[in-house]
């Protein structure tokens, strides 16, 4: 974990520190190697919370878009079971950053756990889900393009069909690959936020600004902002030609017929 209680203050790993668990209480000791990050852990390979995973640079670069006090925070159920929350924002709940594998049971068993939470998955992980995924795309159907929808295909799609069940949304995290266009329009990296909507072959995808995902939860009143597909400009009206000299004149006759009619008229 990241932070340990020292001197009843939340601190950072360093060494020569001694530190507590903010779940448990017990002693945790300063892991400061040149390998993995830097990380305070129990003695030997115990660990309090078994939802516990190894952090990377990965996660403690999602978690340092948000306020340390926000960061693994703990959370305890009337039940008396507890656990530490990656991130827990005071205005939307739960953020979970998911790098290594995880089980189906321990997956809904935190989802039931946290009730109103969101998954932040490593797509990067394993080799073959990049290509898969970006495959799949290939054969989006549009649903909407204000905001930009996709219907994508789950068959081949190894990395969504592993998270179909999840009852919460999911954001699918692939770095600063390049997207094409999507990528152009956004100008900076994205994720695909899968919302649970689904048919039997098909799952609906949004893609999202990295920027806007964690305004949204560092921010009550910022929503989350969804790509568009810009709408196609309006035909100009035709341009009509002008009027002949012949129209022209005939025009002027009118009015001045006109006009010498009402000034009898008002004499009268």
């Amino acid at each position: 974990m990241r932070y340990a209680i020292v001197d009843g203050q939340r601190r950072e790993a360093a060494r020569g520190l001694e530190g507590t668990c903010p779940g448990c209480g017990d002693p945790l000791q300063p892991r400061c190697g040149e390998v993995r990050v830097h990380h305070w852990a129990h003695r030997g390979t115990r660990h309090c919370d078994h939802w516990w995973e190894p952090e990377t640079p990965w996660h403690r670069a999602w978690k340092d878009a948000f306020p340390a006090d926000w960061q693994e925070v703990r959370q305890q159920a009337t039940n008396g079971e507890w656990h530490i929350a990656d991130v827990k924002s005071p205005h939307r709940g739960v953020l979970e950053f998911q790098h290594s594998h995880i089980s189906l049971d321990e997956r809904r068993s935190r989802e039931w756990f946290y009730g109103r939470m969101v998954w932040v998955v490593d797509g990067l992980r394993l080799k073959r889900d990049l290509p898969a995924f970006e495959e799949a795309l290939q054969s989006r159907h549009a649903a909407s393009s204000r905001p930009i929808l996709y219907d994508v295909p789950i068959v081949g799609n190894h990395l969504l069909a592993r998270w179909l069940d999840s009852h919460v949304s999911v954001f699918f995290d692939f770095g600063d690959h390049d997207w094409g266009n999507l990528s152009k329009r956004a100008r900076e990296p994205i994720v695909w936020w899968f919302r649970g909507e689904r048919s039997h072959s098909h799952a609906r995808l949004v893609p999202v600004r990295v920027s806007s995902l964690i305004g949204h939860y560092r921010d009550a009143e910022e929503s989350l902002k969804l790509l568009a597909i810009p709408a196609a400009p309006r035909p100009r009206a035709k341009l009509t030609s002008p009027p002949s000299p012949q129209g022209r004149s005939r025009q002027a006759d009118w009015r001045t017929r006109y006009r010498a009619w009402n000034g009898i008229g008002r004499r009268l």
